[in-house]
């Protein structure tokens, strides 16, 4: 998890996303609030990429990711 992504902690190269800004990023299993950040960084992400004219809603990337939200 990051917790503070946006378009500027992403790099499109050779057709794939690579994440950059690795001092902020925490080892999911390892941190109590991995499902927090993980939620965090998909919000602002889609914010940052909604000011490019793309809309994505949080929870279907959510669901992309890691299948249903947690209740």
């Amino acid at each position: 998890m990051h917790g503070d992504y946006s378009t500027y902690n992403l790099l499109w190269y050779r057709e794939r996303v690579v994440a950059i800004d690795f001092p902020q990023m925490v080892v999911a299993h390892e941190s109590p609030r991995a499902i927090e950040l993980l939620r965090r960084d998909l919000e602002s992400l889609c914010r940052s990429f909604r000011r490019l004219g793309v809309r994505r809603d949080p929870s279907d990337l959510w669901r992309g990711v890691v299948g249903e939200l947690p209740s």
